[in-house]
């Protein structure tokens, strides 16, 4: 009996918890179940789930991405069709698509954010990030037009007082901003002109590379003159006229039509001075050609007698 209640007094001192530690574990009874130690610990559980969850994110922003842009160009063509239409005293869509389509993706994203607050975690995860692409893609072009802006800007292409032309508009940079450049048309328009279009449509430097304005010209051939006399007689008059730009040099030569005539490249100050230029050339010609044939009546009747 004694034996008996010694064991239960040491078997007490070795259940309370100041004194397990120090005991250590408790030896393997017969029939105990042995287990070992765990294979994932909660820490890396819990890491395993992050990855996972990230993961899961990642393909449903890919997915709302190719879906955004699959509604968003629809939502481009309803506004173009019904773009200006009026529905009694209100209009039905604002004129300017851009604008309306950043409304319907704003209410887009406002609905998305509602309902992402007021549903469950996981439909959370898909609202959410189809809130921010849609919202993405409703300034898709302004975003595109800032950022042509900037390479343009960091690589010099586009200056102020460059002279280009970009589809049927021509005329001069007055201002290069970081969306659109501001183009002076020949008619005196000033005319706004975004990157996008620029990168679209392409741009044609006007301006030669050592300055001026390029203008062609056709001038006749007089067969009772001299043909060397009269190329020398059209390059003066293209580098002497009052609107011609001084530091280039012009360019004459015979076409291959019949009959032939002088291709005559000059460069003129500007676009807006090509029109005085091409007159001044013109007539700085036909006067050279009469006074040559002036000459050429007093030296016949000299060279008769």
């Amino acid at each position: 009996m004694a034996a008996h209640r010694r064991a239960d007094a040491e078997r007490g001192l070795r259940d309370q918890p100041g004194d397990l530690a120090a005991a250590g574990p408790a030896p393997a009874r017969p029939g105990d179940r042995v287990t070992g130690p765990p294979l994932v610990t909660p820490l890396e559980a819990d890491a395993l789930g992050s990855g996972w969850g990230a993961l899961i994110a990642l393909l449903l922003i890919a997915v709302l991405l190719v879906a955004a842009v699959w509604v968003d160009q629809r939502v481009a063509v309803f506004v173009r069709r019904f773009a200006g239409a009026r529905l009694l005293p209100l209009r039905l869509v604002a004129r300017r698509p851009l604008l309306a389509r950043a409304a319907l993706w704003l209410a887009a994203a406002a609905v998305s954010l509602a309902l992402a607050l007021w549903l469950s975690a996981l439909v959370a995860w898909i609202l959410v990030p189809a809130g921010v692409v849609a919202l993405a893609l409703a300034f898709t072009p302004p975003l595109r037009d800032v950022v042509l802006g900037v390479g343009g800007a960091l690589s010099g292409r586009l200056k102020e007082g460059d002279y280009v032309a970009i589809a049927e508009l021509e005329g001069e940079i007055t201002r290069v901003g970081m969306r659109a450049i501001e183009l002076r048309t020949l008619d005196g328009t000033r005319v706004d002109v975004s990157h996008g279009r620029i990168a679209r449509e392409g741009l044609r430097r006007l301006t030669a590379e050592g300055g001026g304005y390029p203008v062609d010209m056709a001038l006749p051939v007089h067969e009772d003159l001299d043909l060397a006399t009269l190329v020398e007689a059209a390059r003066l008059a293209a580098c002497l006229a009052p609107h011609a730009h001084l530091g280039a040099r012009p360019a004459v030569s015979l076409s291959e039509t019949v009959p032939p005539v002088l291709q005559v490249r000059g460069f003129a100050i500007d676009p807006f001075s090509a029109g005085p230029y091409r007159g001044e050339v013109v007539m700085s010609f036909r006067e050279t050609v009469a006074e040559l044939r002036a000459d050429a009546a007093e030296q016949s009747p000299a060279d008769a007698t």
